[in-house]
């Protein structure tokens, strides 16, 4: 079907980019560990990925409206590749915090477009299978990359090329679709305290399932590394 093929390239760019999100769960804190950061400096800069999404969710819309879906997608995976590849010049703290503050907003922004993307393409009936598809191809990226770490993306300089690489590649199926992208939106007005009021409960397990991912998938990692051996990068996959 015609919109099995139009939201075929939104699944393929968010794996895609999902891949290097993977690789660099695993690769960044591993590294804030071995450069001798505290756990309060290592959980400040995940939280920073998590403050940047939020502020970039709210955003969204409103740039989306401006410049259309696939500008976005192209503006924002642009920004997130470039914030992870400065990663690379400085293991400075505050320096990484701003940078993964950017990297959040970014991702906010791609899977804002991906999803309203779906929504729209995809008839009403076919919408929940569609988006279950989406979510098991970002999953699989997810996956996909902390393997590459034990394929030979070791040490910091080649993780964050290998992800730089990916994050730039996950443009490319949006940049280069011919199909037509959903209508403009118009942005209506709104505030993070309307979400509480139409569903609190929905909006207070989303708060606490991301607070519990924040924690584990920041530290997980240094667990994982520290398990039989010195070589962390490659017990941590």
């Amino acid at each position: 079907m015609i919109f099995y093929r139009n939201v075929a390239v939104v699944m393929l760019a968010i794996g895609v980019w999902q891949i290097a999100n993977g690789l660099l769960n695993v690769a960044l804190p591993l590294t804030m560990a071995d450069a001798g950061w505290s756990g309060v400096t290592i959980g400040a800069i995940a939280s920073a990925y998590a403050t940047g999404f939020m502020a970039g969710a709210f955003y969204a819309p409103k740039l989306i409206s401006r410049i259309g879906h696939i500008r976005a997608f192209a503006a924002a995976g642009g920004l997130a590749a470039a914030a992870t590849l400065i990663l690379g010049l400085d293991t400075n703290a505050w320096l990484w915090f701003v940078l993964r503050l950017v990297f959040g907003a970014s991702a906010a922004c791609l899977f804002a477009v991906a999803e309203s993307w779906i929504a729209d393409t995809t008839p009403a009936k076919n919408r929940g299978g569609v988006i279950s598809a989406y979510q098991i191809a970002g999953r699989a990226g997810i996956v996909i990359g902390p393997f590459l770490i034990a394929g030979g993306a070791e040490g910091i300089g080649a993780a964050l090329l290998t992800a730089g690489a990916f994050l730039a590649l996950a443009i490319s199926p949006i940049a280069a679709t011919s199909r037509a992208q959903p209508v403009l939106p118009e942005h209506p007005q709104g505030s993070p305290l309307e979400v509480l009021k139409v569903a609190p409960s929905a909006a207070i397990a989303v708060f606490a399932a991301g607070l519990v991912n924040t924690g584990v998938l920041a530290f997980i990692p240094i667990w994982a590394g520290g398990l039989g051996g010195e070589d962390a990068y490659e017990n941590a996959t």
